[in-house]
């Protein structure tokens, strides 16, 4: 085997303590992980033992030099590792090792394994030695009849015996008489002083009768009871200075630290005034360190490594049968690194190149949680499972039960997300508060442990949730993977920048994120729809309906309730929709919804009965204190288009088209801004009746295409990185687009004609061409198991703006591809009917009717005879939603403002 190599072994039980017999430990030497360590501990031992000198009393009367004639070593070996480190396995392979190894040429014999936890004895750890000592010899003393030994064995203890009972002995009575607790206190001083010397003696009389060169004391998990900590080390300090007797002492040095300056610290303090406290605190500093460095001298302390630090020298191979019977894996060895790779690629939906930090965080934990995560992920996929694989649901549960501490440390309701599929919105609203906590809302929603290394909580967490919203997509519930998706999108992307963006800096005094929580629904399980549409005021809160400026901010626009004192109705006439179809006009977005409701409007052509639709489940109104508002929005569109696939067909119209209505938010700083265009007109509703039909065949046939889009939606999984990705993405790209939607545009290309404002079916037009690109784009990179062709065809891939150009090139990039296969989400959403209005024709900058975006959708089609009837002829600007105008455009004196190009995220 080679000396690289390491093989644990995980077939059994990894908190059996027994001992490997000389067999194993010739066939499984390479199990052990510390080799360093190991080397360090030996080496050390054998240079105690080489430089050791007599140590027998000198017959000399004089105390004093007695005293100073006694030779002192610290022979301590501090092994330091935090909690799972291995600490325990280390030591037992030490002094297994050394019992093995003991020799004639190597007397290096182990006494004594003692956790001072575990003894319950209350006396002195000093005493529970001494008798570990004499067990040594007792075996002897009752063979071998060996009176001599036995008397100076007897002699030794008798003298160490008063002073070992000092170390438990209570403050003296005040009542006895001073003069008998002097000469009582003298002789106790005398005995006290001697114990060193005493002990001393008792080391030669063993070391001398069996040729021992080094005694091994080996005191493990100390440093977990504070009450034994320090005794422990007063005794290395005062009496473990014999150069035959060597300690291995095990712990977490930081631990260490903390239990002698606090015992300091309370030796020092006196009550007096915080200048003498602060005084106390840099003596307390000063004295734990030098006190730790002489009872743990630096150069003899030890440090076990984590997985992080071995891999960088060492291979490390994980054995287990259960391996064999997984899907993928059929080996009972696998690398560690690959196989933590499987494990979470296949858990989390993540692509093996998308995993450093992942497997980072995972190897910097202690190594006995390292282990137990491993042999639990293992077992559960082989055992436990129907498909034999890794599991988003088994991972969960092991993140959760390994840092179950960490969770709770950051305020996790634990019990709200145990269930398998937890509530989407349960999710969405623990991952916000543990977001917000750490001023991560920007990104943090991606959900990966990429945190500095000391927030192990924080990473746990995220961690956590990584897999939490993977097993929303588990096979169990896979059904509804896009609506599923999108959901996740809005209610963790979605609720942390939209308050990140437009509330932070806004609360009112008093007021704070739970009540934007509340208003948006994420605490409670309101619906999709209902927390997308509650983003819509917080969005455009700040809109002056007064300024010259368009009600268009970040995917959300404004229609008016009536129509502008200064609106131009000479240019909004010039509208394709207006001039080419009898001259309709909606004076709001009621009349609008009155016309599709009550009237069928099948008389339209398919294309515009469908925008309508698109529009409609887009839509809602806001009341505030003084008027109503109408809304129409991207970010409910999706909402609607989740919404779809996960209720019933029946509904799905009439529930979806409906124009809810909704409060307006309390908790900003400020008043809400009102506007002339905020009142109903009644008076000025449909000018043409002629659409007034009882026909239902559009709507007929739009359900026809919902149910077939819905039927043939791939079943399939996405991990909260990618759905973080798109959603960052669609977010900057809407406030970008929002933003050049102040820009006039060219309707007709002639001579005569001039620029104008944008109209309702151009903006959402660019809506919707920016989120399938923005999908494409950010699925193309993150997407589990993507073909790295995909990756370099997309590498410099562009947003869209104002035109389809840059979708248009990145899906010629991929021509040929899978789509469905590959691009699920991407596909899905090509193929939802409600955007195929906004993929036919288009009007480029100088007004000319484009087929490109047309022809190369087309391509992606499932049902090729359907996306042809819809959007063959259509063209936003001309379809009949543009007769709506958007609040702040076509009115006097609106200047055009500079448009701000997109910047390539």
């Amino acid at each position: 085997m080679a000396d690289k190599e390491i093989i644990i072994d995980l077939n059994d039980s990894l908190s059996s303590s027994k001992t490997r017999n000389s067999k194993q430990r010739q066939s499984e030497k390479a199990v052990l992980l510390q080799f360093d360590a190991m080397g360090k501990t030996k080496s050390l031992l054998n240079s105690f033992a080489k430089r050791n000198i007599s140590s027998e009393a000198v017959l000399e009367n004089n105390t004093l030099f007695q005293d100073l004639s006694v030779p002192h070593r610290n022979n301590t070996i501090f092994v330091n590792g935090e909690r799972g480190a291995g600490k325990t396995t280390f030591m037992r392979e030490i002094l297994y090792d050394l019992w093995e190894d003991r020799s004639d040429e190597n007397k290096i014999v182990p006494v004594a394994f003692i956790d001072p936890t575990l003894v319950e004895t209350h006396q002195h750890i000093l005493v529970d030695i001494i008798a570990k000592f004499h067990e040594l010899v007792f075996d002897k003393l009752i063979c071998c009849r060996d009176e001599v030994l036995n008397q100076r064995v007897s002699q030794a203890l008798e003298e160490m015996d008063q002073g070992l009972n000092l170390l438990n002995s209570s403050s003296h009575n005040s009542k006895n008489d001073t003069g008998w607790f002097l000469n009582k206190a003298l002789r106790k001083s005398t005995s006290g002083q001697n114990l060193e010397r005493h002990f001393h003696n008792f080391i030669n009389i063993l070391s001398e009768e069996f040729n021992i060169k080094l005694f091994v004391i080996a005191i493990d998990d100390v440093d977990t009871k504070t009450d034994k900590a320090y005794e422990v080390l007063e005794v290395i300090r005062c009496y473990f200075t014999h150069p035959r007797l060597a300690v291995i002492i095990s712990g977490d040095l930081k631990l260490y630290s903390h239990l002698v300056r606090m015992k300091k610290s309370v030796e020092l303090s006196t009550g007096h005034s915080t200048s003498f406290g602060k005084r106390n605190g840099e003596l307390a500093e000063e004295l734990e360190q030098q006190y730790l460095t002489k009872v743990f001298p630096v150069e003899q302390r030890v440090s076990l490594r984590k997985f992080s630090d071995i891999l960088l020298s060492k291979n490390i191979t994980i054995s287990h049968q259960g391996l064999l019977d997984i899907s993928g894996v059929k080996s009972n060895n696998l690398d560690l690194k690959k196989l933590l790779h499987t494990i979470l690629s296949e858990s989390l939906q993540l692509d093996q190149s998308q995993l450093k930090a992942h497997i980072d965080f995972l190897i910097n934990q202690p190594v006995r949680s390292v282990l137990q995560f491993l042999k639990t992920q293992i077992e559960d996929a082989a055992f436990h499972t129907e498909f034999k694989c890794f599991t988003a649901s088994s991972l969960k549960k092991s993140i959760g039960n390994i840092f179950i501490g960490s969770l709770l440390d950051e305020n996790i309701h634990i019990n709200n997300l145990e269930n398998e599929r937890s509530q989407i919105n349960t999710l969405g609203y623990e991952l916000f508060k543990l977001l917000y906590n750490h001023d991560e809302l920007e990104t943090g929603f991606y959900a990966r442990p990429d945190s500095t290394r000391n927030q192990v909580s924080y990473n746990a967490s995220k961690l956590y949730f990584s897999s939490a919203i993977a097993e929303v997509f588990s096979e169990l519930s896979n059904a509804n993977s896009i609506s599923n998706a999108i959901k996740c999108m809005l209610v963790g992307g979605g609720a942390a920048n939209i308050f990140m963006t437009y509330v932070s800096q806004r609360l009112k005094e008093g007021q704070t994120f739970e009540n934007y929580l509340s208003y948006i629904g994420l605490n409670r399980n309101d619906r999709i729809i209902s927390i997308a549409s509650h983003f819509s005021p917080i969005i455009l809160d700040q809109y002056n309906p007064n300024s010259n400026d368009l009600a268009i901010i970040s995917g959300v626009l404004r229609t008016p309730r009536r129509k502008s004192s200064g609106f131009i109705s000479s240019d909004f006439d010039l509208i394709p929709s207006i001039n080419q179809k009898s001259n309709t006009r909606f004076a709001s977005l009621s009349s609008l919804y009155k016309n599709f409701t009550e009237n069928h409007s099948s008389s339209w052509d398919l294309h515009d009965y469908i925008a309508t639709e698109t529009i409609l489940i887009s839509s809602h109104h806001i009341t505030t204190s003084t008027e109503g508002r109408d809304y129409i929005s991207a970010y409910s569109l999706l909402a609607s288009m989740a919404e779809l696939s996960s209720i019933d067909n029946e509904e799905r119209n009439d529930s979806l088209a409906a124009l809810q209505t909704y409060t307006y938010p309390t908790f900003f700083d400020g008043k809400t801004q009102g506007s002339d265009e905020g009142l109903y007109d009644d008076e000025e509703e449909i000018k043409n009746s002629s659409l007034i039909t009882l026909d239902h065949r559009n709507e007929e046939k739009l359900k026809d295409l919902l149910k077939k889009w819905i039927d043939k939606q791939p079943k399939t999984t996405f991990s909260s990185l990618l759905i973080g990705k798109i959603w960052a993405r669609i977010h900057y790209t809407l406030n970008l687009i929002s933003e050049s939607c102040g820009g006039k545009v060219f309707y007709h290309k002639n001579n005569d004609s001039k620029k104008l404002d944008v109209t309702l079916g151009v903006v959402f037009s660019r809506f919707i061409w920016t989120i399938i690109n923005s999908t494409l784009i950010e699925e193309c990179r993150y997407r589990n198991n993507v073909n790295q062709s995909f990756r370099k065809a997309i590498k410099n891939a562009k947003n869209t703006n104002t035109s389809p150009v840059e979708l248009i090139v990145n899906i010629n990039k991929l021509s040929g591809i899978d789509f469905k296969n590959n691009l699920p989400f991407t596909w899905g959403l090509i193929n939802c009917p409600l955007l195929w209005p906004f993929l036919g024709g288009y009007l480029d900058g100088n007004g000319t009717l484009k087929t490109d975006l047309y022809d190369t959708v087309i391509t992606l089609m499932d049902n090729t005879d359907d996306f042809i009837e819809v959007a063959e002829k259509s063209e936003p600007s001309s379809l009949i939603i543009s007769a709506l105008p958007i609040m702040g455009a076509f009115k006097k004196n609106n200047p055009t403002p500079a448009i701000k190009n997109s910047k390539n995220k």
